[in-house]
C-alpha cells in the first residue's frame, strides 16, 4: 500500500528485523514534542503487536524505517498503542496512512471500533483523528479496558487532564 502519491513511501507489516530500529525510530518520532503523552512501548510490546499483525511501519525507497503504528485489542477494539512519525518524514500522509491501515485491520478482523488515547492540546492528534471519522468518547461512558488505558497514559498532573479517548465505529 502506497502511503503517499509520490512512491517515496510505503506502507508494510512491521517484520523481525525492524524490531531492533524501532526503540530509536519512536524515540526520533517524540524527540521534538517534549510533552507527549505518546508511550515508549518496550521492544517485548512491539513483538506482540508484531506477532499479533497489528504493528506497521512506514519505510523509504531504501526501505529504511520512516513511521509506525502499533495496536492491540481492548475490550474488542482494535486499541492504537502509539504512533510515531519524525520530524523529517511528516507531511508525507504516513500517519493517515498507517491509521487508514490500522481501520482496515480492525475491519477484517471484525472489530466494531478502533480507539486511540490523544492529547487535546497537541495542534496534530484530535485533528487527525477526526478527520479520519473519530470522536470523542465520554470517559464515564467507556469500558473498563479503555478506562484503565486512559488512567494509565494520564499517571497524575496537569497533561493528563487533556487526554481524551477517541473512536471509529466501523
Amino acid at each position: 500500500m502506497k502511503a503517499d502519491p509520490s512512491g517515496r513511501y510505503s506502507l508494510r507489516d512491521a517484520q523481525d528485523s525492524d524490531l531492533p530500529h524501532l526503540g530509536a525510530l519512536q524515540h526520533a518520532a517524540l524527540a521534538h514534542e517534549p510533552d507527549t503523552r505518546e508511550p515508549l512501548l518496550p521492544l517485548a510490546a512491539l513483538d506482540l503487536c508484531r506477532a499479533a499483525g497489528s504493528l506497521w511501519v512506514a519505510v523509504d525507497e531504501q526501505d529504511e524505517l520512516a513511521g509506525y503504528l502499533a495496536a492491540s485489542e481492548i475490550d474488542g477494539t482494535l486499541f492504537i498503542l502509539a504512533i510515531g512519525i519524525p520530524p523529517q518524514h511528516r507531511r508525507f500522509g504516513l500517519a493517515g496512512g498507517l491509521l487508514d491501515r490500522a481501520i482496515d485491520h480492525a475491519r477484517w478482523a471484525y472489530l466494531p471500533a478502533v480507539t486511540k488515547i490523544a492529547d487535546t492540546a497537541s495542534p496534530w492528534q484530535v485533528p487527525a483523528l477526526r478527520g479520519r471519522g473519530f470522536v470523542m468518547l465520554d470517559e464515564k461512558r467507556a469500558s473498563a479496558g479503555l478506562r484503565d488505558a486512559l488512567d494509565a497514559h494520564a499517571g497524575s498532573g496537569e497533561a493528563g487532564a487533556r487526554l481524551r479517548i477517541l473512536a471509529r465505529l466501523l
